[in-house]
């Protein structure tokens, strides 16, 4: 038996044994988001098998199991490729580039990323996608209900289907927020804050809280164009609320979101949102970034 076949069958070996243990460094480690120097490594490991795709500030979800049924991480993608560089090899690794539907409907995931992944149906990947866009989806609904209850008065309150982009800014955070958070959490709501496009809010949503909150004044978010229409047709002062695109800490703990309300033409004030989930209810701990034009 030659010395580079049983040195293979050892890391095998030591793979299948440390599986679970680096299946644990996906329970502290989920940050889909690659990082500059992930994203070099990557382009040049898969280059045969991204083609013109290129990993710089991707989201990338990492699927393995043997038909593909387990979400793993990068952490553990990375240490897999650590390791079978040892024996000058490679791991058995796909690459799966969604569309710009699939990339919505999977909660903002650029592309799949399989490793010892022996089948992969078209129906297993449809799963996934969907699995992790309804995690990214029930955690935005958390907010936007939250925001929603805590902003709600007597008067009238219209909610605007915009999404904007929410910006973070690492420094005014630190001095207008006095909560001791680590470095680390602040850094990531900082990288997921940099790749926030913002979007439309789900108009279901908005008929689903109408039914609970009496001061909703229309069972759907309203547009542009119907905000437009309401101060004309209204010539009045009316509350209409735009919710930013929640920014989440990797571990979805921490989320900075930001407001702004329209009262009348011109007339506009708001700010951002620190919150954690504290068993399981999200929590306003800070307001900072206030403004008034």
């Amino acid at each position: 038996m030659s010395s580079k076949y049983f040195l293979s069958l050892l890391i095998i070996a030591i793979s299948l044994n440390t599986f679970s243990q680096k299946l644990d460094l996906c329970d502290k480690n989920n940050d889909s988001v690659l990082t500059p120097e992930e994203s070099d490594s990557l382009n040049a490991y898969l280059s045969a098998e991204r083609k013109e795709f290129d990993f710089k500030n991707k989201k990338i979800l990492f699927v393995t199991g043997n038909s593909g049924n387990l979400i793993g991480c990068k952490e553990q993608y990375f240490a897999y490729i650590n390791e079978w560089k040892k024996i000058d090899s490679k791991v058995a690794s796909g690459i799966y580039i969604f569309t710009t539907n699939k990339k919505s409907i999977s909660g903002g995931y650029d592309a799949i990323i399989t490793y010892w992944v022996k089948v992969f149906t078209e129906k297993r990947k449809r799963k996934l996608i969907e699995k992790v866009g309804k995690n990214q989806g029930e955690l935005e609904f958390e907010i936007l209900e939250s925001i929603i209850k805590y902003e709600i008065s007597n008067e009238e309150l219209y909610i605007q289907c915009q999404k904007p982009r929410t910006y973070f800014d690492r420094q005014d955070f630190i001095e207008q927020v006095s909560y001791d958070l680590q470095i680390e959490i602040i850094q990531e709501l900082e990288k997921n804050a940099s790749i926030s496009k913002g979007a439309l809010w789900n108009s279901k949503w908005m008929t689903d809280l109408s039914k609970k909150y009496n001061s909703l004044n229309n069972r759907n978010c309203i547009t542009k164009n119907d905000v437009s229409k309401l101060f004309e047709k209204t010539k009045k002062r009316n509350s209409v609320l735009t919710i930013s695109d929640p920014i989440f800490s990797n571990n979805n703990e921490y989320c900075i979101v930001s407001i702004s309300y329209l009262m009348f033409p011109g007339s506009a004030y708001g700010n951002s949102y620190f919150l954690q989930k504290v068993q399981g209810e999200w929590t306003i701990l800070a307001s900072y970034d206030n403004w008034l034009s």
